[in-house]
């Protein structure tokens, strides 16, 4: 079936590889790509922390909110990696670049991109459900 998942492209066997534990391979691939996707929107929630640390705009309680929610993602991610190594399966990393955020102009902007990221968060992780 035809899925919006981010499926992980550069995921190859590994010679000496676990034993998989019921681990379809697409599952698998789905779970890496959200691993990264997690890692991903855990450094946009960085790059929005610095933004509001800058002198210029220095809202300290948006930053810390960001940088909390950051580690949040951060820690999902990790989660996400330790289940994928569990259940015999590998995450191919790949560089992720440092998000920009120059369109980012306040607070407001700033928070509907955390929306936008969770809401597609949420519908990954809901069809992540209905493919295992």
């Amino acid at each position: 079936p035809k899925t919006g998942l981010p499926i992980c492209a550069a995921r190859r066997l590994v010679p000496g590889t676990r034993v998989r534990h019921s681990y379809p391979r697409r599952v698998e691939e789905a779970v890496c790509g959200l691993i990264a996707l997690l890692y991903e929107v855990s450094y946009r929630f960085q790059a929005l922390m610095e933004l509001f640390q800058q002198d210029d705009v220095a809202l300290p309680r948006v930053s810390g909110y960001f940088r909390k929610a950051a580690e949040v993602e951060e820690k999902n991610a990790e989660t996400l990696l330790n289940y994928q190594t569990e259940r015999g399966g590998h995450y191919c990393a790949k560089d992720i670049q440092k998000p920009r955020t120059d369109e980012i102009r306040n607070t407001r902007q700033a928070l509907e991109l955390a929306l936008h990221q969770w809401k597609m968060m949420a519908t990954f992780l809901e069809e992540l459900y209905w493919l295992s």
